[in-house]
């Protein structure tokens, strides 16, 4: 029994670090933000709400309950502080927000107009959101999302790259080669488990832009469709 302990222990707990394996400091995060999500997701569904109010409850608790395991995972997993994910304020960190934000609207602003020249979206109108949308249900939409961008980037960039960088570097990768593969794995996971929300993506567009309009005849449905 004390060999399998020792052994358990061993495949958890680094010795040269002090601390839980640069492995599980990575997975333990992910796995915690994937189930917290379909977790409060099944939660919101008992509640008669419909598809955007549904959203809402999703997005919005799973960003509470991940802010407060962030403090956790952070002292007693990964033993640093928040600050050290990235959470912190300087000249650089809003060149990295402004940056990351151009680059954002133009991967999107591709994605539209490749579909659009490929024939896979199809524009069948034009102009801005209905003239019904409702200011107060687009800030709430726009909030859900920018909490769903602080933990997913605690989850994916903070905890992912810093531990993945750390463990490749103790096995004697260097820095750059470290720091390449962190991101591309960090990235390929982010992708991956985005994928059935990428193919539900459709449905998702059409549900959201009908939610901001308070006249149903206004909804997106008639303004965008994509075609196989």
């Amino acid at each position: 029994m004390s060999n399998v302990r020792s052994r358990l222990r061993t495949v958890i707990w680094s010795k040269q670090d002090g601390r839980t394996r640069a492995v599980w400091r990575i997975l333990v995060p992910l796995l915690a933000g994937f189930l917290v999500l379909q977790f409060v997701s099944t939660a919101a569904f008992t509640f008669d709400l419909n598809s955007g109010d549904m959203m809402l409850a999703a997005f919005g608790g799973t960003t509470v309950v991940m802010v407060a395991l962030l403090g956790l995972f952070a002292r007693h997993l990964d033993h640093r502080p928040v600050r050290e994910y990235g959470y912190r304020l300087s000249r650089s960190w809003w060149y990295d927000l402004v940056v990351g934000i151009g680059l954002g609207m133009i991967v999107v602003a591709l994605t539209f107009v490749i579909g659009r020249y490929t024939n896979s979206l199809r524009v069948t109108g034009t102009g801005l959101l209905p003239e019904t949308a409702s200011v107060g249900r687009f800030l709430l939409f726009f909030a859900a999302f920018a909490g769903v961008a602080f933990y997913e980037e605690y989850i994916y960039r903070g905890s992912f790259v810093t531990n993945a960088v750390e463990g490749l570097s103790a096995r004697g990768i260097s820095g750059p080669v470290a720091t390449t593969l962190a991101v591309l794995t960090s990235t390929l996971a982010f992708a991956a488990i985005h994928v059935p929300g990428a193919i539900a993506g459709e449905e998702g567009v059409i549900e959201l832009f009908s939610w901001l309009s308070t006249d149903s005849a206004l909804s997106a449905p008639s303004s965008l469709s994509t075609t196989s």
